[in-house]
């Protein structure tokens, strides 16, 4: 019988969980010791409790800490980078809170949004809190440099995010110029995951720098794989609403491409008209536009994008150490490009 992608993918998380699994039960404290205590108040204890509820695949942690294994990190480094990898998924966490707000998300993996079960306002106040005890974490742990790192990748973020919502319904957005936005947006945390695991394991500025080029291609496989999702999934698949980007006018790189070809003129005519109807009316010509851009070589491209991408941080990991760790990264690289079809 064959296997299918979710049995894959479970299998393969259940191998990171098992070689992990110190490493990540370190991380669970972590999470829980900084966000959980008795003395926070209702509701933003619930909330909390609820989020560490649904962790999500924790594939940043999850990357640093491959990274320390691969770079032979001993006790004491380890314990510094679960207790960081923590830390980034807490910066995740807060800006899934505040990305639903923006979105007005009713689901995430399947579940009611923050936002929508106890309004925007709290939401808001929940993302900035999961981000002060980021804060509080590493100024009382004197993780300074590998702090300066998160602050940094926290700026990119949100200036990623901030270019992106300025370029909403451009229908003009070139290519490289998006590729800018999800750097700041989804591969700077990337980044960051691998830079961390260096700086904690003293590595030279030299492999410092073959790590932040191996965060920059996760990172891109990551965005680049879930902007292609967006349009060949059922909501069913992803826990999430489906042409999501599309309809709050985030121009991602399938419909780009699209753009340019020789659907594109119409695309455009269409998207333009969806701006200035409502309902079932815009409704009607985005479900026109997911059509012809169904006909275009839009997905096949941003699977070679993917690919490509792929394919460097393939190359930068068989320069490292041989070793579980490695082969392991390997094996999730691999299976983010394999798990979707274009």
């Amino acid at each position: 019988m064959q296997t299918t992608e979710r049995e894959k993918r479970t299998e393969l998380q259940e191998r990171l969980k098992e070689y992990l699994s110190e490493d990540l039960q370190h991380v669970e404290a972590y999470l829980r010791d900084t966000l959980v205590y008795l003395q926070l108040p209702l509701p933003m204890r619930d909330i909390l409790e609820e989020l560490l509820a649904s962790p999500g695949k924790q594939i940043r942690p999850m990357l640093s800490l491959l990274a320390g294994r691969a770079l032979q990190a001993d006790a004491v480094q380890m314990e510094r980078i679960s207790h960081l990898g923590a830390l980034l998924e807490i910066v995740h966490l807060a800006s899934l809170v505040h990305d639903d707000v923006v979105d007005d998300a009713p689901l995430r993996r399947g579940k009611p949004t923050t936002q929508s079960k106890y309004g925007k306002n709290i939401a808001v106040y929940t993302g900035d809190f999961l981000l002060s005890r980021v804060l509080s974490a590493l100024l009382k742990d004197k993780m300074n440099r590998s702090g300066e790192e998160i602050a940094q990748a926290v700026e990119e973020m949100c200036l990623g995010e901030t270019a992106q919502m300025q370029a909403r319904f451009d229908a003009d957005v070139a290519e490289e110029q998006y590729l800018g936005f999800i750097r700041g947006k989804t591969v700077a945390l990337f980044t960051a995951a691998f830079r961390i695991a260096g700086i904690e394991c003293g590595v030279s500025e030299a492999v410092l720098e073959k790590l932040t080029e191996l965060g920059h291609c996760f990172g891109y496989v990551f965005q680049l794989r879930d902007d292609l999702k967006d349009y060949v999934s059922a909501q069913e698949e992803e826990g999430k609403a489906v042409h999501a980007d599309i309809r709050a006018g985030y121009y991602t790189m399938p419909l780009l491409r699209a753009l340019h070809t020789e659907q594109g003129n119409q695309i455009r005519a269409l998207l333009q008209e969806a701006q200035t109807e409502e309902g079932v009316g815009a409704d009607a010509k985005l479900q026109q536009v997911l059509s012809l851009v169904r006909g275009t070589d839009a997905f096949s491209y941003t699977k070679e994008r993917i690919d490509a991408y792929a394919a460097r941080g393939l190359s930068l990991l068989k320069e490292c150490a041989d070793g579980e760790a490695v082969s392991l990264m390997e094996e999730v690289m691999t299976w983010l490009t394999k798990s979707i079809s274009a």
